[in-house]
């Protein structure tokens, strides 16, 4: 009876996924990094003023721009340590996706509540105060 010969077979090495994984990560960091910057850019002035690199289009030029350089060095950065390496992708993957996430929850910041806080304190003139008085007696509010 012939029988076919037989072919070792050889233990499967796990192929190199950092590099994919870099890629993924420092896309996550860099979308989170958008977010940031863009409310960091509302809500101080300095860090407006610091990132409005092209007057048309005021910060958002410099959000966008600093976010990009961040996502593009995180990859470089990410890729040179991983490279030749086979890492944890699972948990890559769910942080990249917390990022993600975060990133966009925080492109829609919750509104104020009161129409106090976005409104800044005014100065009541005299005249105003009197056109005031007078409106009220013509309405029969005040006596």
């Amino acid at each position: 009876m012939n029988t076919p010969p037989r072919v070792a077979l050889h233990p499967r090495t796990a192929l190199p996924n950092g590099s994919g994984a870099a890629a993924i990560l420092s896309a996550g960091i860099g979308a989170f990094a958008l977010a940031v910057l863009s409310i960091a850019a509302d809500k101080s002035a300095l860090v407006k003023s610091s990132l409005n690199f092209y007057g048309p289009t005021g910060p958002l030029s410099g959000v966008t721009t600093v976010a990009i350089l961040l996502w593009i060095v995180t990859w470089v950065i990410l890729e040179g340590r991983w490279r030749s390496r086979t890492v944890a992708i699972g948990r890559i993957n769910a942080a990249a996706l917390a990022l993600l996430g975060l990133g966009l929850l925080l492109t829609f910041p919750p509104s104020p509540t009161s129409s106090k806080e976005t409104c800044p304190p005014q100065e009541i003139s005299n005249h105003q105060i009197a056109l005031v008085r007078v409106y009220e007696r013509e309405q029969g509010v005040c006596k």
